[in-house]
């Protein structure tokens, strides 16, 4: 290589390369197959070949284009097809198991097939079995009831950070498991075990959690409000095993090696250095694996390895070769929040900038490092989790230096002593330091936590990675509020251009959400006002998962109307997430739960939202036709009252929305009965848009029903792989019949439709 030829693998482009790498498994097409990236994983390395032929400068360029389409050969890919429902035998090996009350183990799929019918599980599912309590590579069978993941798929401006390891579904064991072949570790688990028995035997359950969590990475044994208040504080890493506790760790191994190697062997310094490489490792083992505590082991391990070649190990070098191994070994996890905090972390900390000259000052050095760190990992904290640590700066900089010097030490000497029964003199500090620590952290979380914080949208968070670089590149104050001021002007700008669309003015629209097996339509109205139609409900819950965040992401705070169609779970158990969160004036309701059943939880919600303000009026009072928010709005059914002869879905809230030459018809839960009545009823039915009444359900969609309204486009609400058959097949060949498109949010997502009044158009989440 000439003096002019770049290196192969210079510092300065190897962050790049692992930048690009993970890149690619983050961008990486979850519905594409292999092919498109394996074509340009081959162009790629053409370009590589090329540049490094011609002796170009650039060839750097097309390494960084080979790196991350390598990363999108590796990202994640869909199931293909989903885990069936039911009773199920399962064979398949276990990659880790969580624990909390009680452990609850990751499962790799090699075969399984449902009891009643054979039907096969698709290959490469992974479920999470509760109670299976077997270490990882252990081969199992089991017969357990399966039930595949709920995910709603809604169309929103705030994206939900994708996950590539997630689970396909949940096993609940119906019989004792058998283990096929045994773990390669077996005495790690058995080590795990005694140790975890040994600090909740010692140890209050509260500090027994916080222990557990430091040295075993049991983050689930840590009391909720516990781990909500070191959260808050912006601590969160204090509990999970992090680059922190691994270098505590190394730094006592290589002081005790060193100690011990004085006098005994010729260099001490290389004896400690290859002491850290299996202390590293294997505390990272013993930690359970996690994402950070592999990354933090791997750096320190290379690290050490690199002094006892004498070699002076460079700090960002590290981390990027620690964080390609991990991504090479495990893509799956290279995509998780978890691990993606402790890289961004890491790389601000270690790209600090010293004057070798200038006095060491520790006070100020945790100030430095606690605000790069803040800063780097500011947009996937505020993405992820909704909220900033508005003085996670100075929590770090007055309890970091309290966890490494007390708490993580007092954690691994009472581990000890508890081995050999000396735990009564060790449990009273640690109970204390750990009661301080969590006490000031929650102080500091009331006093400064952001949880109110808007969810930024796609624009909103490319402009916070951009100005958090600025704020880590900038080399004076002057430029770093320069940055500060032109990433404020972009996200005020972006969040104008964001109300601007989503809180649209002269448009109707409708987003049907999927809320899985229920019923929700979010309603923009023409004035800027909004309405919803029923809320969904079951488990989980959509009003958490699916209409709240929609909500926050449009900058929804106030309802102008709730109309809940019919008292049924499914309608209405999604409403107690937003009672808390969000303004409701009035709410329509049928007024059968409160006659019927007055003390059922359909009517203790009423009660609940009339307390918080809001006007509940019966049909009596909104029957007929009245202007909301720009257009007509006409109660249709039940009308004067509901009828006590007929049930709750007969008696569903029928509602038809007119915006000048389009209208929309909301049809809640009616059948036969309440559908030959509409029918015989003078009432103009027509609707370019209908609601799909009982979300498919065969006693519904009459064809004399469909003749009178007469839809251009219909709309179905139900669960995928629902156990009642919606929509049955009958129903959905009456309306191919008709030529009427019939979008399913079981099979398209969230549905958007949208009118000024004389064009139509929608489009869907898938």
């Amino acid at each position: 290589m000439s003096a002019e030829q770049p290196p192969v693998l210079s510092r300065s482009l190897l962050p790049l390369v692992a930048a690009a790498w993970i890149a690619g498994l983050l961008c990486a097409p979850a519905r594409a197959g292999a092919a498109p990236a394996l074509a340009a994983l081959a162009v790629s390395v053409g370009m590589l070949y090329v540049g490094r032929a011609a002796r170009a400068r650039s060839w750097g360029v097309a390494l960084l284009a080979a790196a991350f389409a390598a990363g999108w050969v590796a990202g994640p890919r869909p199931l293909g097809a989903p885990v069936p429902s039911g009773l199920a035998r399962i064979e398949g090996r276990v990659i880790e198991v969580r624990y909390g009350t009680s452990p609850r183990a990751y499962l790799a799929v090699e075969r399984a097939a449902r009891v009643e019918d054979d039907r096969r599980w698709p290959d490469g599912a992974r479920v999470m079995v509760w109670d299976l309590d077997e270490p990882p590579g252990t081969r199992v069978r089991l017969l357990g009831a399966a039930r595949p993941r709920t995910e709603f798929i809604n169309p929103t401006p705030h994206p939900r950070w994708r996950s590539a390891h997630s689970v396909h579904g949940t096993v609940r064991l119906r019989a004792a498991p058998r283990v096929l072949s045994g773990p390669l570790t077996p005495a790690l688990h058995r080590a795990r075990g005694a140790l975890r028995r040994r600090l909740d035997a010692t140890l209050p359950p509260s500090t027994a959690g916080v222990a557990r969590a430091l040295l075993l990475g049991d983050a689930d044994a840590v009391p909720r409000w516990d781990r909500a208040a070191v959260q808050g504080a912006g601590l969160a890493h204090l509990l999970a095993v992090s680059g922190l506790h691994v270098a505590i760790f190394a730094g006592f191994v290589a002081a005790a090696v060193r100690r011990l190697a004085v006098g005994r062997v010729r260099d001490p310094g290389r004896a400690a250095a290859l002491g850290v490489v299996p202390a590293s490792l294997g505390f990272a083992l013993l930690a359970g694996g996690a994402p950070s505590a592999w990354r933090a082991a791997t750096m320190a391990s290379l690290g050490a390895l690199a002094l006892a070649l004498r070699r002076r190990p460079d700090p960002l070098g590290l981390a990027s070769l620690a964080a390609i191994a991990f991504a090479l070994v495990a893509p799956e996890d290279a995509a998780s929040p978890g691990f993606l905090l402790s890289i961004l972390a890491t790389a601000a900390i270690v790209t600090i900038r010293r004057d070798p000259e200038a006095p060491a000052n520790p006070l100020s050095t945790a100030w430095g490092v606690s605000t790069r760190a803040t800063i780097a990992t500011a947009p996937l904290v505020l993405w992820c989790f909704g909220g900033l640590p508005l003085l996670g700066v100075l929590a770090n900089v007055i309890l970091v230096p309290v966890a490494v010097t007390l708490l993580v030490p007092l954690v691994f000497l009472h581990a000890l002593a508890a081995g050999v029964g000396l735990a009564p003199w060790t449990a009273p500090a640690l109970v204390t330091v750990v009661d301080a620590v969590v006490g000031a952290a929650d102080a500091i979380a009331v006093l400064g936590w952001g949880m109110n914080l808007p969810p930024p949208s796609q624009a909103q968070g490319l402009a916070l990675c951009a100005g958090a670089f600025g704020l880590l590149a900038a080399k004076r104050w002057r430029h770093a509020a320069v940055v500060t001021a032109g990433l404020l002007a972009a996200l005020v700008a972006c969040e104008l251009h964001l109300r601007h669309v989503e809180q649209p003015r002269g448009l109707l629209r409708i987003t049907q959400l999927d809320v899985s097996q229920g019923d929700s339509a979010l309603v923009d109205l023409p004035d800027g006002s909004a309405m919803l139609v029923d809320a969904g409900g079951g488990q989980p819950d959509p009003g958490e998962g699916a209409l709240l965040p929609l909500l926050m992401a449009r900058r929804r705070d106030h309802l102008r109307l709730v109309v809940l169609s019919h008292p049924h779970p499914d309608h209405y158990q999604g409403l107690r997430a937003l009672l808390d969160h969000v303004r409701i004036d009035e709410v329509w309701d049928t007024g059968q739960a409160t006659a019927e059943t007055p003390h059922g939880p359909a009517a203790r919600l009423l009660r609940a939202m009339r307390r918080r303000g809001a006007r509940v009026r019966r049909p009596h009072e909104i029957c007929g036709e009245r202007r909301v928010g720009g257009v007509r709005v006409t109660v249709l059914w039940p009308c004067p009252r509901f009828d006590p002869g007929l049930g709750p879905n007969d008696n569903s809230l029928v509602i038809r929305l007119r915006h000048e030459a389009r209208s929309i018809l909301f049809t809640g839960d009616v059948e036969a009965l309440a559908e030959r009545a509409l029918v015989d009823s003078p009432s103009d039915l027509r609707a370019d848009v209908l609601k799909v009444p009982h979300h498919g359900s065969r006693t519904s969609s009459s064809a004399p029903f469909l003749q009178r309204v007469g839809p251009v486009i219909a709309v179905a609400s139900q669960g995928r792989r629902n156990r009642y058959g919606h929509p049955h097949a009958s129903v959905v060949a009456r309306y191919a019949a008709r030529g009427v498109p019939l979008l399913r949010t079981d099979r398209d997502g969230g549905v958007v439709i949208e009118t000024n009044g004389q064009w139509l158009r929608w489009r869907t989440a898938r």
